[in-house]
């Protein structure tokens, strides 16, 4: 999953996956989102992944109630 820029030309992201996720991997991720598959969530949150559609789906639900 990517998150939205705020404009188009910006690196800043309208809202970034959660800052406990970030820079997290594999099991680390799984266990810090409780959700399983998770593959990277990057140091600054503005993208991050998993090794399902449905798992992808789940953290991108998570990512905005947080």
């Amino acid at each position: 999953m990517q998150a939205v820029a705020k404009s188009p030309d910006s690196f800043e992201s309208r809202k970034a996956l959660p800052a406990q996720w970030r820079g997290l991997r594999d099991d680390d991720l799984s266990r810090e989102s409780q959700i399983p598959g998770g593959v990277f969530v990057h140091m600054s949150g503005f993208i991050g992944g998993n090794q399902s559609f449905e798992g992808a789906l789940a953290m991108a639900g998570a990512a905005l109630k947080l």
